[in-house]
């Protein structure tokens, strides 16, 4: 009778825990290198199974060597980490992720925490519109920014009352059933929602974006909006977490917000309206199922049957304001192209 102690499973390299993570690596960089290869909407079934067999077949084409590497091995977030000094510009295949710091080694790591960090210029007379008004418009259009992607309150409670007390009269009563109708994507063209079970972790959000204003009808003034919101989530039981795109989601928007006035308009339609416009943005990486649902969930949920996936024709214009807006994130389309 053959000795089962004899197999391949339990020759020592095998079972050497420093070989076990390097190649586990290995699997999730193929992985990755296969995503980015894809075409729009192609899946990769990648199961628990599958991933020990590459273990396996892994003896025979990789021998675990010491070699001279920037990260250390362990735990996520060990001591001699290494974080990129300057800004990436897409996010890495490979990192050491240290959950407390989840958007260290992405473009997002020198970001605000929050919207008093957008670029807004120096308000001046615009129009009919003082100064003091243009001013205005920008605080609300950033306190709007705020309620609706920012904040916790609505992005993992849903609340969406401080959202809709900012808007006129009017547009509340408009926007309000879209938001409270969760059997239709189109509240995700207003506000950002956690998909149920999923929690941010407590670094973040982050974002980077600018502001600018121009005249519109009679009695209105336009704000254009140009930012990018990064979520860092909770992988709770999903792993092993190999690289921030595991876990951090990217959605950069691009939209225009109305402030009229009265007169010449109606007391009710006096105030602010909610964003509108041709672009309401793109996301990545991103569970593609929540997402066609109208929610954020990380890629890291989906592994294990489909890439999340595939990234945008150019992924760093997810992150880059000064490049044209992606017209695609990899998933089949899930979102409102555009609002109003």
């Amino acid at each position: 009778m053959e000795d089962n102690d004899n197999g391949i499973e339990n020759h020592p390299d095998l079972m050497d825990p420093d070989w076990q993570r390097h190649a586990e690596k290995e699997a999730w960089v193929e992985l990755r290198t296969k995503r980015r290869r894809a075409r729009r909407g192609r899946r990769l079934a990648w199961t628990a199974a599958a991933l020990v067999a590459v273990l396996a077949v892994g003896f025979g084409i990789y021998r675990w060597r010491t070699t001279d590497h920037n990260e250390t091995n362990g735990a996520a977030g060990t001591p001699g980490d290494v974080v990129a000094t300057t800004k990436p510009s897409v996010l890495p295949e490979i990192a050491r992720v240290d959950l407390a710091r989840p958007f260290d080694n992405t473009p997002a790591q020198s970001w605000a925490d929050s919207v008093d960090g957008l670029t807004v210029p120096a308000a001046e007379k615009i129009g009919t519109f003082s100064a003091a008004q243009v001013q205005s418009a920008y605080d609300k259009v950033k306190q709007s920014i705020n309620a609706g992607q920012v904040d916790r309150r609505v992005v993992e409670g849903h609340d969406t009352s401080a959202y809709l007390a900012l808007l006129s009269s009017r547009e509340r009563d408009r926007v309000g059933p879209i938001l409270a109708d969760r059997s239709k994507n189109t509240f995700s063209a207003y506000v950002a929602f956690a998909a149920d079970g999923f929690h941010l972790l407590p670094a973040g959000p982050k974002i980077t974006g600018r502001l600018s204003a121009r005249p519109g009808g009679e009695g209105e003034l336009v704000v254009h909006a140009e930012y990018v919101v990064a979520y860092a989530f909770d992988p709770g039981s999903y792993g092993p977490v190999t690289s921030p795109a595991d876990i951090d989601i990217f959605w950069r928007h691009q939209e225009d917000y109305s402030i009229f006035t009265s007169p010449p308009y109606v007391k009710s339609d006096a105030g602010l309206t909610a964003p509108y416009g041709p672009n309401s943005g793109e996301m990545y990486p991103v569970a593609c199922r929540a997402a066609g649902a109208g929610y954020l969930a990380p890629w890291i949920s989906e592994r294990a049957t489909t890439t999340g996936g595939t990234p945008a024709t150019n992924e760093a214009a997810i992150y880059d304001l000064d490049q044209p807006m992606p017209t695609d994130d990899g998933c089949e389309p899930h979102s409102p192209t555009s609002t109003g």
